[in-house]
């Protein structure tokens, strides 16, 4: 688990 991050760059990779 890397953190929300991780998780928001998976689901949305537009925001890269």
């Amino acid at each position: 688990w890397s953190g929300p991050k991780f998780v928001l760059a998976l689901l949305e990779p537009n925001q890269s």
